[in-house]
């Protein structure tokens, strides 16, 4: 998706726990994608600007709704 991502007006990210629509930069965050995962999304920026998401690990107490 990042070759095309600058492109884009609007995103749409469909999980299981729901889905989001808005632009790249309101959805591809942290706390929008954490919500729809149910676990720690990570939401990198490299310094090219490409968009880098990764699943991280949970840790022993951690909440995993979004902040």
């Amino acid at each position: 998706m990042n070759p095309i991502l600058h492109h884009l007006d609007t995103v749409v990210y469909v999980a299981a726990g729901g889905s989001a629509t808005g632009s790249p930069q309101e959805v591809i965050t942290f706390a929008t994608l954490t919500g729809l995962y149910g676990t720690p999304i990570e939401v990198l920026r490299s310094s090219d600007g490409q968009l880098v998401v990764v699943g991280r690990p949970e840790r022993a107490g951690e909440c995993p709704a979004a902040d």
